[in-house]
């Protein structure tokens, strides 16, 4: 008696109504968040939504999107004259570095070095990244200590030019073979 049609259709629309609620709550949550850290106007917010929807299959809620934008907008010198497509682009790569265990501090840190001192754009930037969590699992390095430290490296490495990143990635197989850290080199 308690199955029928209309108690399972009305289950059904009160649950939908509630992640529906729980949904916006969150985004609100997140974009207020956002402004009252950074001060920034309402343009940014967008971004948040569309990461979250874009990323969520992969795990990523709508409070890590606003905590990877916080992150770049306040860590990123140049983020705030980027395009809005490269902005969303940056937003997404460190909310999914941050689903690797990398902390939108440490990603928005490395992005900012990378584009900075290593003359890379905000792309290349994003690309080497995704790049670098590649080579972290193959060497059995974390992914976040790669990225630390390159950003502790590069103005050392920036006057080997294009050449830096391989010679970074080279020093790192090289530790981890040897035991040696790169900060004891």
């Amino acid at each position: 008696e308690t199955f029928t049609i209309t108690n399972i259709g009305a289950s059904i629309f009160g649950k939908l109504q509630e992640a529906t609620l729980a949904a916006a709550v969150a985004q609100d949550q997140a974009m207020s968040s956002f402004i009252k850290a950074t001060g920034a106007n309402e343009g940014y917010v967008n971004t948040i939504s569309t990461t979250f929807v874009e990323t969520r299959h992969l795990g990523v809620s709508m409070e890590e999107a606003g905590g990877a934008l916080e992150s770049l907008y306040t860590q990123m010198a140049d983020f705030t004259t980027l395009s809005p497509q490269t902005r969303a682009q940056l937003v997404k790569n460190v909310a999914l570095m941050n689903e690797f265990g990398i902390s939108t501090s440490v990603s928005s840190e490395a992005l900012d070095t990378m584009t900075r001192v290593l003359g890379m754009s905000a792309t290349e930037a994003a690309d080497l990244s995704l790049e670098m969590v590649n080579m972290a699992e193959r060497i059995g390095v974390p992914p976040a200590k790669l990225m630390q430290e390159l950003s502790a490296t590069a103005p050392m490495l920036a006057h080997w030019g294009d050449q830096a990143v391989d010679v970074f990635m080279d020093l790192q197989a090289s530790a981890k073979a040897t035991g040696i850290e790169i900060g004891n080199l």
